[in-house]
């Protein structure tokens, strides 16, 4: 008995809420230089009924009052630079890969894009470069089981 492996099959939630706390830490700089990132557990309830929980980082430009909802101001205005968080996603990536959790699904511009089965560093990040511009980044991270 004593060289059977013992493993949790589903984390603490304190241990998830420090993750979440983590990566919205990582995030502070982007927040200080007007984009707006949220980070949060979410679940959903999967065939046959069993629940798969995520937790999901959201990366968006932060508007200012004076922006006019629609129009080409509004849509100049909402572009992010990839340049301006490159080392941010990649930080993120790094330590949630360390922590036992790997992007499950990217959405890029309302585009979802399944990568589950890539190395995102390698298979994925590409597209960003030299300097993709983007309003709107998302990943959804899944436990590594």
């Amino acid at each position: 008995m004593k060289h059977i492996k013992t493993f949790r099959l589903f984390e603490n939630q304190s241990d998830i809420n420090k993750l979440i706390s983590d990566v919205n830490d990582m995030c502070l700089e982007l927040n200080d230089i007007g984009l707006n990132t949220e980070c949060h557990l979410r679940s959903i309830l999967t065939k046959p009924r069993a629940r798969r929980e995520y937790i999901s980082l959201s990366i968006e430009r932060e508007l200012s009052d004076d922006v006019p909802d629609f129009g080409a101001d509004y849509l100049a205005n909402r572009w992010i630079e990839w340049k301006l968080v490159k080392d941010v996603v990649i930080t993120v990536l790094e330590y949630m890969k360390d922590e036992g959790w790997k992007p499950s699904y990217i959405i890029l511009d309302g585009d979802y894009h399944r990568v589950e089965d890539l190395d995102v560093g390698e298979e994925f990040l590409h597209i960003f470069e030299p300097n993709r511009k983007f309003w709107g980044l998302q990943f959804d991270f899944i436990q590594v089981i």
